[in-house]
């Protein structure tokens, strides 16, 4: 899944669980919450609602969303994360 369906999967979700006025509002929140939890230290929608509206309408490069961030997100609207590691395949001579 590339970083633009990730992003996708998270406001479709995230509308079915806050409706469409309250969705962004609601996923900062919970995602500050969960990285709060993660990293031990407070963090607050207002540290991070920029950086998340910034992905959202595309000003970041979503090229570069890291893994914890998608992970965070995706955790904020339940929804299932399973990292498989894959071997990189090598170029025959």
């Amino acid at each position: 899944m590339n970083p633009t369906e990730v992003l996708k999967l998270v406001k479709e979700r995230a509308i079915g669980k806050w409706g469409e006025d309250y969705w962004f509002p609601r996923l900062v929140r919970t995602y500050a919450k969960i990285e709060s939890a993660a990293i031990e230290r407070e963090v607050t929608p207002v540290q991070r609602r920029s950086q998340l509206a910034k992905l959202f309408d595309n000003i970041y490069d979503q090229e570069r969303l890291g893994w914890k961030t998608v992970i965070y997100l995706l955790d904020s609207v339940d929804a299932d994360v399973e990292i498989v590691p894959r071997k990189k395949m090598q170029k025959q001579a």
